[in-house]
This record gives structure tokens, sequence and C-alpha cells, in this order.
């Protein structure tokens, strides 16, 4: 198996060792090691559940057999900057792949359709436009 590079033979002793540190067991070891990239971090709304995803992810790692590895990375995400005062939001992505964008956006169907909240939704302005009545 891949793992193998990394724990086989006299020359991957320190490997070992720091496996051992880190608290894995000898059995452990042995197994296939898989690694979970996990970009958890509170910066990003959409990666603050990471975490939770990456214990389930382990836990399936060992009910198959193998050992997971768990290591931090980059969080990537669009840089959205928003200013309350000014009332903006800023996209920070090329004009090019926001044109893209655009070009492939279609506005949701309404979710609700009938009552007065479909009725008022009809009557206002969209939200980005303050949602004044017409």
């Amino acid at each position: 198996m891949k793992s193998d590079d990394a724990k086989k033979g006299i020359e991957r002793a320190p490997h070992w060792a720091l496996f051992k540190a880190i608290g894995y067991t000898d059995e452990e070891i042995k197994r296939p090691l898989i690694g979970i990239a996990n970009a958890v971090n509170t910066a990003i709304p959409g990666h603050v559940h990471l975490n939770t995803l990456a214990r389930a992810v382990k836990a399936g790692i060992y009910i198959a057999g193998g050992t997971p590895v768990e290591f931090g990375t980059i969080g990537v995400c669009d840089g959205i900057a928003i200013d309350i005062p000014a009332k903006t939001v800023s996209l920070k992505v090329s004009d090019d792949e926001f044109n893209r964008r655009l070009a492939g956006w279609q506005a949701p169907e309404p979710k609700i359709r009938h009552g007065y909240m479909a009725r008022y939704a009809r009557q206002v302005s969209s939200a980005s436009q303050g949602a004044i009545v017409r």
C-alpha cells in the first residue's frame, strides 16, 4: 500500500516515532494511512462545520480498516467584504469571473406563491433595492 512508503523500513523510523508521539498505536500505524485535509476555520462561514464532517469521515475510515490522518489546510473562499454603514457588499473576484457567474444566474422561483406573503412579494421591489412598495 502507498502509505507503507512513510512507515516501512529502518530509514522510516523517524516517521514511525512521529506517529507514536501523536498517539497512534502500533496497530493503527500498520493499517493503511488515509489523509483528511480539513479547512475548518471561523473566518469562513461555510467552513465552521468541517470538524463535524471530518469526524464522520474518520469514523468511516476506521470502520473500513484504515487509519485517518487529519491535517489542516488553507480555507479557500471568495473574498466577501460587507460595509454595513455604506450598505454595500463587495465580492473580490475578477470582472471576467463575475460576468461568467452573472451570465449563468437565474432568479429563483418564489418559495411562497399564495397568501399574504406572496401578495407582499409581488408588490415590493427586491431586497437589494430596499423592498419598497411599488
